[in-house]
């Protein structure tokens, strides 16, 4: 996958998200509108002058490339902020399991993130897995957040190869 930073036209500040929440890119690509979600897994926390995503390589994927060969200025349609996986202290435990596949870390990369940002008095246990060692993202950024803090656990599987570390 690769980072993408989405900035405002005009220096506004963009709604306060939460981590899990995301935004919908609408491009126009050879004569039609594509739109497509991506999960903001980053933002300036001061003012939300910024969004970061991430961006899944897509072969011959036209929206993925698009965004990829993207130059600074380029502008964009962004729709959001949506989804409801974020947590809620008010109905949620303060121990959570997250179970995820592929791009699916990305709302439980950024979660994790905004709890050791924050102090928030949560565990958050991570259970993902992948087919194989090469699509795993974010793994340096979760097995760093995991050995600093007892808060964040983290259970990598493969399926489809055997990679010593790891359980398959």
């Amino acid at each position: 996958s690769y980072i993408i930073t989405l900035s405002p036209k005009n220096n506004r500040n963009l709604p306060i998200h939460r981590p899990g929440e995301y935004l919908v890119i609408s491009t126009y690509i050879a004569g039609n509108y594509y739109s497509r979600p991506y999960y903001i897994i980053d933002s300036s926390n001061k003012d939300e002058s910024e969004y970061t995503i991430s961006v899944l390589k897509r072969e011959k994927g036209l929206v993925s490339e698009y965004l990829r060969d993207s130059k600074e200025g380029r502008e964009l349609i962004v729709y959001g902020l949506y989804g409801n996986t974020f947590y809620n202290c008010i109905k949620d435990c303060d121990n959570i399991i997250a179970i995820c596949t592929n791009q699916g870390i990305n709302p439980v990369y950024s979660f994790a993130k905004r709890i050791l940002s924050s102090g928030l008095k949560i565990t958050l246990n991570i259970i993902y897995s992948v087919k194989k060692y090469s699509e795993i993202i974010f793994l340096k950024e979760l097995q760093d957040m995991a050995s600093k803090s007892s808060r964040i656990n983290l259970e990598v599987l493969i399926s489809d190869e055997i990679v010593d570390g790891f359980e398959t």
